[in-house]
């Protein structure tokens, strides 16, 4: 798995390499969000933490759809859990 931090993933959006932004329910937990990314060759990445090679996981839905603006995007797909999960602000 590749390290793609908010700075390298700011990067790729700034060269125009990404194509949009997804956050759902992290695969691991449903309770906690993740942010995955879309590359124009249409491959998808998520968003790890800065010193791990563990994809960063979100309690609150809105931190991670800001970490999504923070990479550039103005626009985000939320997928909601498939599940009755309480969704925290």
């Amino acid at each position: 798995m590749s390290i793609l931090e908010i700075k390298i993933l700011r990067q790729l959006f700034e060269s125009g390499a990404l194509d949009s932004a997804t956050v759902s329910p992290a695969r691991s937990d449903e309770d906690m969000w993740e942010v995955s990314v879309e590359t124009i060759k249409g491959s998808k990445e998520y968003l790890t933490t800065a010193n791990a090679r563990t994809n960063k996981l979100f309690r609150r839905l809105p931190a991670a759809i800001e970490d999504a603006r923070r990479i550039g995007f103005q626009e985000v797909l939320v997928t909601l859990p498939s599940r009755d999960v309480a969704i925290r602000r």
